[in-house]
């Protein structure tokens, strides 16, 4: 972190780290008597942040707040009171332990206020908002808090072969819709959401849950559609073997015992699953 005049003149460094010890991509904050830089620094082996403050006078540095989730930028509150942070624990939140952060890399999370010199933690924003780590401002009389809000939207539209250029909406907001696949009626397709539980929705938007067995709370990978209609097939988790389900009464069966099975294909005709397995550690093709 380097300090210089307005004028660009007498640069000097304040504070330098060595990896895997890090200053956060987001930008320090000033105090308002302007003796002291508020910055976020991280421990890349741990995953562990901190709120750091760097006197000016080159006096030594302390952690003010540390946390096992991720801090972003920090901002010091007009009359120096303490300081505003999104604190972030989203990858908990929006994905299994099994998922974490697989595919989808969206980082945020609720507003914190954290008190100086004290360094307690009070969570401001209680709202299902995910405030952005990077950036977060306050007006000059400190009332007013402006940040930015991330959201993920994934919903599934369907449109006649001939009529694409008219799409219609058949899911909304939550959940967020990943794998998914038709049912041989031609009125249903089935789905996966992001926490992985299975869904289905009909072409008039009339929605219903799969009931999964209560040993395999969430699907994984893949979702097929048999053929002849009778079972849906997903990877559950914990244990990442194939299941299968059937459309209305549940029911869950478990298919395979592997070591990791996943991305289920059942056949036209409803008596086969072709999958993924990693097995002796070798990834390879098997049907059941």
């Amino acid at each position: 972190i380097v300090v210089a005049h307005s004028d660009s003149s007498t640069q000097r460094i304040l504070a330098s780290r060595t990896a895997p010890l890090t200053f956060s991509f987001a930008a320090p904050s000033w105090s308002p008597d302007g003796r002291m830089v508020a910055a976020t620094a991280t421990d890349q082996s741990t995953g562990k942040s901190s709120i750091v403050l760097l006197p000016v006078d080159g006096g030594s540095s302390r952690d003010l707040y540390a946390s096992d989730s991720r801090i972003g930028a920090v901002r010091w509150l007009p009359h120096g009171s303490g300081l505003l942070t999104v604190i972030s624990e989203t990858l908990a939140r929006q994905f299994a332990a099994w998922q974490s952060g697989a595919y989808v890399h969206l980082s945020g999370g609720p507003i914190w206020r954290i008190g100086y010199p004290s360094g307690k933690a009070e969570r401001l924003t209680t709202d299902l908002a995910e405030y952005d780590l990077c950036c977060l401002s306050i007006a000059a009389d400190g009332r007013t808090i402006s940040g930015v809000v991330n959201s993920l939207v994934s919903d599934l539209w369907m449109a006649r072969a001939g009529e694409l250029g008219a799409p219609r909406q058949v899911t909304w907001g939550n959940p967020v819709v990943t794998r998914h696949a038709w049912l041989p009626d031609n009125d249903t397709i089935v789905y996966r959401d992001l926490s992985g539980r299975l869904g289905a929705v009909r072409k008039d938007g009339r929605a219903f849950n799969l009931q999964l067995p209560e040993a395999q709370k969430v699907g994984a990978g893949g979702v097929s559609a048999c053929g002849d209609g009778r079972y849906i097939v997903f990877q559950g988790v914990p244990g990442r073997n194939i299941w299968r389900v059937t459309p209305n009464a549940g029911g869950a069966t478990q298919l395979t015992h592997g070591f990791v099975d996943s991305n289920p294909a059942c056949s036209p005709d409803g008596k086969w699953v072709l999958f993924s397995s990693m097995r002796n550690g070798i990834a390879s093709t098997w049907r059941v």
